[in-house]
């Protein structure tokens, strides 16, 4: 094995090992992180057909390192969703990887900041409607809505496992705002309680969903997105709301 072949295969078990230590305990030194970082840089330059990780393997080990480096400098992050109110899309345990970099629209999830007594958490949600959109989920008359209505056409959702929900009159999205919606309609807590979102409190939108065995899949229903690549930084996940919190953020 050549010398050079051995320094790169030296730098990426260092990078394994330090993206161990990082996502268990998000407090390697500093100084390190970046001597590692910097040779990896060097080596990918160098030997970049050779260094492959696994797909979804590689993308969680940068995550991790980025942890002990780089907070909140990549341009995607990782969100953990801890309850059911997007099934069947996003499942109760699952994550999404979400890109800071693109503009919603309408059928993207979005990650957005709400507030609560006492702090702030993040939450998944899709969007339904863009500003000047008019939604209404008009009355069966038995109570219910079959479907939801945007702009006075009749909308199919595919992705919606019950019914369209509780209906309600009909409204205007407002400008800077979007209006969203739980996947699991009869269970969320959305923009028809809440009312539309400002789009300041959008963090990003969802380009992947990634199960609990590390396997990825697009966003049902959404537009098509890029994903990340082996180069991109991707941001670790943050705390989880308490259990109190999470149906109300979805």
């Amino acid at each position: 094995m050549s010398n050079a072949l051995q320094e790169h295969d030296d730098v990426v078990s260092q990078l394994r090992a330090l993206a161990v230590d990082a996502a268990l305990t998000v407090c390697a030194k500093p100084d390190l992180a970046r001597a590692v970082l910097a040779r990896g840089r060097t080596g990918r330059a160098n030997q970049r057909r050779r260094w492959r990780f696994g797909a979804v393997g590689g993308l969680l080990a940068t995550a991790a390192v980025a942890a002990a480096t780089l907070p909140g400098q990549g341009d995607y992050f990782l969100h953990y969703q801890p309850s059911a109110t997007m099934e069947p899309t996003v499942l109760s345990g699952e994550q999404v990887i979400v890109s800071k970099q693109i503009t919603p629209r309408r059928g993207d999830l979005v990650v957005f900041r709400f507030a609560y007594d006492g702090g702030e958490a993040d939450s998944i949600q899709r969007v339904v409607g863009l500003p000047g959109d008019r939604l209404a989920c008009p009355d069966t008359g038995t109570g219910s809505c079959e479907a939801l209505s945007i702009n006075g056409r009749r909308v199919s959702e595919p992705y919606v496992s019950d019914s369209a929900g509780k209906p309600f009159a009909e409204t205007t999205v407002p400008p800077g705002h979007l209006f969203l919606l739980g996947d699991l309609r009869e269970n969320a807590y959305d923009s028809r309680n809440r009312g539309a979102v400002d789009r300041d409190v959008v963090k990003g939108v969802v380009v992947r969903i990634v199960d609990e065995e590390g396997q990825t899949r697009p966003v049902p229903g959404a537009p098509t997105r890029p994903g990340p690549d082996e180069d991109d930084i991707i941001d670790p996940p943050g705390p989880v709301p308490p259990a109190g919190v999470q149906r109300r953020g979805g």
